[in-house]
């Protein structure tokens, strides 16, 4: 697909003005949005970076993975570096005054001292805390760190220069060994290069600007190095669910689709704009899928890995959406950005890890200058067929359910799970993410119950639930919309293992999109009796009454109601929640526990219903 579309040779212009374009730099820093933020948020840390000490990297923090597990402790001051370095360089694109110059080259120097652009996480150790690297791994945040140092020349080259001709030969070796020749290995020596996933574009798009940056002076090598790049984002599409569904949740999406695009505007950039696919329905229909995600009150869908709070990658939605002519996503980039309230973009708190000096530069100039009223959000219903998700916006109701199977991306045991949002108020939710550990991507994944069929709202027979592989997938999908009623349907007998016995296990989703009502059927048939029981996660307030449970989350309150086969209820916050859960709900949720005395059959309905306020 793209690799049709490449022409050479391509012209080294930056994606945005450097510093010294100061009529440039002058409009951007006008537009009141981006001055508030210059100067609320990025001077200051650039004014605390002038004298604050540079983290420290010691050895023995990058050893902690390999003795105890730790990621965070490394990847704290590992990321802050960054940080630190892309404030520098946009204040000092601010001010144009000369002061942050000396911090800056400071902040590369460390960098360029590291041992290894690499994770820890990320690094085959073979055992060894400090493992020997033969060449750079190029992992997710080698690249980006490639990245950064491309686009401080990009900003700054000259700059840099007026200081020490050394210093910018050095960056640019430093590129060249880290980067550019380790990506030029044959074979390609890194599993991203097989495109199944984020890591393709996250990692394709940071080497690219790396290669257009330090290969302009080389057109042959850099013609080679693209033609490479642009094979791998061609398997990622060709490898991508064909309706444009991300099976690694949203907050993946921002680094998944949303760095492919940062890969095409690279090379629209580079080629005069003639080198595009952006009129390709499937790059089209992976752009619209976010919007579609997300559910109310600033929170996206957290099926897989996904995080349920995370700061949208506004300007790259607004991109997206020009390019593919998309008003689904430039309506949906307007709401999100009149609705953080003039403060839209905040990736220094806490840490981060996406700090290539591409994306704040893209709020700063992709955003439209004048403050345009967002249209309110459609009522609507999207089903995405190849990876069985649905989303349905109606009224004061969000709601997403998904079949699938459980090999999926950034996987979690969860066929048949559903979740929903009511007044902007979350009252049945997946968890979404757990805490990554050494274990979270090892052969020990689904011993976290978060991840497991424990954590997840479909049936667990005697305690067994559904079991990790792609052979585990849900059946007989059926999707129907017609007026007001809204139905999904799967088999998951599949999803279990064969041990249960299970001949059928089918859940039918119904909603009401007038009155917001949802009823969710489970029928079950086995060769032998199971207790079966049910785990409904929320953060509301849960009161347990005789023939109903109360649920109170701010302005929203629901009842649920129960018929079918008898089912007992009981509420309460599970032991020893995942650390993540806090960050992402504030408390651990509470744990509504429906439980059904054993039989070889039954049904039960659970029916949600909104008494105090029309949908």
């Amino acid at each position: 697909m793209l690799s049709e579309k490449l022409i050479f040779p391509l012209t080294p212009v930056p994606v945005f003005p450097p510093l010294r374009e100061r009529a440039a730099w002058r409009a951007m820093s006008e537009i009141p949005r981006n001055r508030r933020f210059l100067e609320n948020r990025i001077l200051p840390l650039a004014q605390n970076a002038l004298t604050a000490p540079i983290p420290e990297l010691p050895a023995s923090l990058f050893m902690e993975f390999v003795r105890i597990g730790d990621r965070k402790h490394y990847e704290k001051p590992y990321f802050q570096r960054r940080q630190m370095l892309e404030a520098l360089v946009l204040a000092e694109g601010y001010e144009y005054r000369g002061r942050f110059i000396d911090r800056i080259i400071d902040y590369l120097w460390a960098i360029m001292g590291e041992y290894t652009w690499s994770l820890p996480a990320h690094v085959n150790s073979g055992g060894d805390p400090l493992p020997e690297l033969p060449f750079e791994m190029v992992d997710l945040f080698c690249a980006e760190t490639g990245m950064l140092l491309a686009q401080t020349l990009n900003f700054m080259e000259s700059e840099l220069r007026d200081v020490s001709l050394n210093l910018v030969s050095g960056i640019r070796r430093n590129l060249q060994k880290r980067i550019i020749e380790p990506c030029e290995r044959e074979p390609f020596p890194f599993w991203w290069g097989h495109g199944f996933n984020n890591w393709s574009p996250w990692c394709a798009s940071n080497v690219l600007g790396v290669a257009l940056t330090v290969l302009s002076g080389q057109p042959e090598r850099q013609e080679k190095m693209v033609r490479s790049l642009a094979a791998i984002i061609d398997r990622y599409l060709d490898l991508y669910p064909a309706d444009g569904g991300c099976d690694e949740g949203p907050s993946y999406w921002g680094v998944s689709p949303a760095s492919m695009l940062i890969f095409l505007e690279e090379l629209y950039n580079a080629s005069g704009g003639k080198i595009s696919i952006y009129d390709e329905p499937l790059v089209r229909h992976m752009g619209e899928f976010f919007a579609d995600c997300y559910l109310d009150g600033g929170c996206f869908t957290p099926f897989s890995d996904a995080a349920v709070r995370f700061d949208p990658p506004v300007p790259l939605c607004r991109r997206y959406g020009e390019r593919t002519g998309s008003e689904k996503l430039k309506n949906f980039t307007l709401r999100m950005l009149a609705g953080l309230n003039g403060e839209p973009y905040q990736p220094y708190t806490g840490y981060t890890s996406t700090s290539s000096l591409f994306r704040m530069p893209a709020f700063l100039f992709w955003l439209p200058a004048e403050e345009v009223p967002a249209p309110p959000a459609a009522d609507s219903v999207s089903y995405y067929p190849v990876v069985q998700q649905l989303f349905v916006h109606a009224g004061k109701l969000a709601f997403a359910a998904k079949g699938g199977h459980n090999a999926e991306n950034h996987n979690h045991n969860d066929l048949g799970q559903f979740m929903f949002f009511h007044s902007g108020e979350p009252m049945i939710v997946d968890l979404g993410r757990c805490e990554y550990t050494r274990h979270t991507f090892s052969e020990r994944r689904y011993e976290n119950w978060v991840l497991n069929a424990l954590g997840h709202n479909p049936p667990l027979f005697d305690g067994v639930g559904q079991h990790d592989g792609k052979e585990y997938r849900a059946a007989d999908v059926r999707f129907s919309q017609e007026g007001n009623r809204v139905q999904l349907e799967m088999e998951l007998a599949g999803a279990f293992p064969a041990e249960l016995e299970l001949v059928s296990v089918r859940r039918s989703i119904r909603l009401d999109t007038g009155s917001g009502e949802i009823q969710v059927e489970d029928r079950w048939e086995s060769r032998r009796p199971h207790t079966v029981q049910w785990n409904l996660y929320t953060p509301a307030k849960v009161a347990v009454r005789p023939g109903e449970t109360e649920f109170r989350n701010g302005s929203a309150v629901m009842r649920l109601t129960l018929s079918g086969t008898p089912v007992s209820v009981a509420a309460a916050v599970p032991e020893n929640p995942d650390p993540e859960l806090t960050h992402s709900w504030g408390a651990p949720p509470c744990r509504v526990r429906l439980t059904a005395e054993a039989d070889c059959s039954g049904a039960v309905t659970m029916r949600f219903t909104f008494p105090a306020s029309r949908n």
